[in-house]
């Protein structure tokens, strides 16, 4: 087996190197980060890549060593020589790199027990070797170089990886981190904290349901086509008018979509509530005034391409200059960053008081609901994650809300 140590001012030059004098079937055996030259120890700072490849010209034989005291604690008895290089690796090629670490991390054992490791290094800085090597895999995989502040601070690497794998963007996970990076001097737990903090920030929760003081609250939902509007109003009905208890309707104003009228009149009917339709805005007023005894009225709107102009003004003057009515801006999290940012654009006319994120449930990629509040700050009022009525609809609060968006792809 060739063993070749490569340094290089970044961590993709590194990695050039390896796969061009050792080839793509390269094993990478370690990371760090180290002078450039190892002569000049206080030179600039670069990346040290060790890897290692079969030689194909003579067979690699291992001489038997003694390990038969050499256990893991899982019990699994120690592997016997047998003059082939194991299959379990590290590739440096394409998306199998990731995929290829991750598999190795989710099998290893927790520990070494005492005097396992054969060459000296702790199980836990192996581990941590192993860790940087996907994080950095998976940064090179999205196109992205090492920012800065990870040379400066190695130990950002790993918190820096999982804010990007939650779909939150590069850009904004550099201005948290940034931000947070004066923390970074007193360890990777103090900077955690410091980044949930700046996070917490973009967060605002409303209750629009919880003090209702006699007054009746009249909200109306807005937004994109088959995000989820109606399953999101009648969620909301059955937990306020079964659970909490309080005098529920609900108003149609789709005159567009076939059969809206109709499902949430099934909807009203389960739950044995009035439910009315209102086409212009002598029939909103006539809706209102029959509903003048109930405590909650909600109001169910036709989906709306962000293309579609001439419709949207049409809402626009059917809900505005009603200052009694709150309109939320339904937005479904797995449509992407693009999609929300323009709806919130295009609604804004609406003059939206806050958001109704949903469909956690069918992404991973929940950080674009973080670039989103930063983008277009408004408060959060519910999130739902599932077609169940009523239990996947949930009130908002910041830490709720964050645990929700990391808790698919590790919390920071």
């Amino acid at each position: 087996m060739s063993v070749k140590t490569f340094r290089a001012p970044s961590i993709q030059e590194a990695l050039a190197q390896v796969k061009s004098e050792l080839g793509v079937n390269a094993v990478i055996l370690s990371t760090r980060k180290s002078p450039i030259d190892p002569r000049n120890p206080y030179g600039s700072g670069g990346f040290e890549v060790t890897a290692a490849a079969e030689e194909q010209k003579k067979p690699l034989v291992r001489k038997e060593a003694p390990v038969r005291n050499l256990r893991l604690r899982t019990g699994v008895s120690p592997l016997k020589a047998s003059g082939k290089i194991p299959e379990r690796k590290f590739s440096v090629k394409g998306e199998d790199a990731e995929e290829d670490v991750a598999a190795v991390l989710d099998r290893v054992p927790e520990d070494f027990s005492s005097g396992a490791s054969a060459t000296g290094v702790g199980w836990q800085q192996v581990q941590h070797e192993l860790v940087s090597i996907r994080d950095m895999l998976f940064l090179l995989q999205q196109g992205e170089h090492i920012p800065d502040f990870i040379t400066r601070h190695p130990e950002s690497l790993s918190l820096y990886t999982r804010l990007v794998r939650t779909g939150l963007t590069e850009k904004r996970a550099r201005q948290l981190m940034e931000t947070s990076a004066q923390a970074a001097g007193a360890g990777k737990e103090a900077l955690s904290r410091r980044v949930f903090v700046e996070m917490m920030a973009l967060i605002e929760g409303m209750q629009p349901f919880e003090s209702l003081t006699g007054q009746r609250c009249v909200v109306a939902f807005a937004g994109p086509t088959g995000v989820g509007k109606t399953t999101t109003i009648a969620k909301l009905a059955a937990d306020l008018s079964l659970k909490q208890k309080k005098r529920v309707g609900l108003i149609s104003v789709d005159s567009y979509r076939i059969g809206a009228l109709e499902q949430l009149k099934t909807y009203a009917g389960i739950m044995g509530i009035p439910c009315l339709p209102a086409f212009n805005r002598e029939d909103l007023q006539t809706a209102l005034r029959q509903m003048q005894n109930r405590e909650v009225i909600l109001i169910d709107t036709a989906g709306l391409s962000h293309l579609d102009h001439a419709r949207m003004e049409e809402l626009a003057g059917l809900l505005g200059g009603r200052q009694a009515i709150a309109t939320h801006l339904v937005l479904s999290a797995a449509t992407g960053r693009e999609n929300m940012r323009e709806a919130a654009e295009n609604f804004s006319q609406l003059s939206p008081r806050s958001y109704v994120f949903t469909k956690l449930d069918e992404t991973r990629k929940r950080g674009g609901i973080l670039d989103q509040l930063a983008d277009y700050p408004l408060p959060v009022s519910y999130v739902t994650d599932g077609q169940r009525v009523p239990e996947d609809i949930h009130p908002v609060t910041r830490k709720g809300l964050l645990q929700r968006i990391f808790e698919t792809s590790g919390t920071p």
